[in-house]
């Protein structure tokens, strides 16, 4: 058997998505990624030998932006999960099972394989699909949430006015519970969206806090992804830091302040 070369890979997995999932490329001044582009590419997957490695459950399961500077709030459907399950068993069943073979499978031919009764697999079942709760579901489908909504926090002094921006827009974008220093819920789904909803909030902040001490407080949670505590400390030290606004004496505006150690 001829080795596939590393263009023949590419070219492959081109195929499947321009001619099999009907996604061309997108127009170079289109900021726009169709779904099954944006989710091969969140995975990592740049050629069909990629596209082979995981398994078809497991693009249910990415979540994935449409549009740049948005949040990752999108996931393939069923319908398009199960269009990847057939493409899985379309190839597993030719031989012999190269990736030059997806050249031979055009859009009429799939949509004939995918109308065939299937066979129950034992490595992929269709509850081996993980989909999101319901929960989380609507949260990614509800109100359109944009990193760009927000404003950059780098000057200290500014802390009230940004403070008052963040805790209105995250109302507005329903993801103020990650805010909420008193929020703990018990229900499994609304610790499992609360969880979803601190990806989003960590996102913004790891964008828009840029003050010295922010960066510190993002650093010391970053493995944990964990919003709220970041926004806690945010509070404890800048709700001090500006109290008491007597005490901006002439220190170029800002007031004197001796962090704890």
């Amino acid at each position: 058997m001829v080795p596939t070369t590393r263009s023949e890979d590419s070219a492959a997995l081109e195929h499947i998505l321009t001619v099999i999932l009907t996604e061309p490329p997108p127009p170079e001044n289109s900021p726009s990624v169709p779904p099954f582009r944006a989710c091969f590419a969140k995975a990592g997957v740049s050629n069909a030998s990629d596209f082979l490695s995981l398994d078809p459950s497991d693009y249910g399961i990415i979540t994935f932006a449409l549009e740049p500077d948005t949040f990752e709030d999108q996931v393939l459907s069923l319908v398009q999960v199960k269009k990847i399950n057939s493409l899985f068993s379309w190839f597993h069943q030719v031989s012999p099972a190269s990736v030059n073979r997806w050249m031979d499978l055009d859009l009429s031919t799939f949509q004939a394989w995918r109308s065939l009764p299937a066979p129950v697999s034992r490595e992929v079942s269709p509850a081996s699909v993980s989909l999101p709760s319901s929960a989380i579901h609507d949260f990614r489908k509800s109100v359109k949430r944009s990193i760009s909504d927000y404003q950059v926090f780098k000057e200290d002094r500014l802390w009230h006015s940004w403070h008052r921006h963040l805790l209105t827009t995250a109302r507005s974008h329903n993801v103020d519970n990650v805010l909420n220093l008193s929020y703990s819920p018990t229900d499994p789904d609304d610790i499992a969206l609360l969880q979803e909803q601190k990806r989003f909030v960590f996102s913004i902040l790891e964008q828009k806090v840029q003050t010295s001490d922010g960066l510190v407080f993002l650093r010391v949670h970053s493995s944990s992804g964990d919003a709220t505590a970041v926004y806690k400390d945010l509070v404890e030290r800048y709700s001090k830091y500006t109290a008491a606004p007597a005490l901006c004496f002439r220190n170029q505006g800002r007031p004197l302040y001796l962090p704890s150690q």
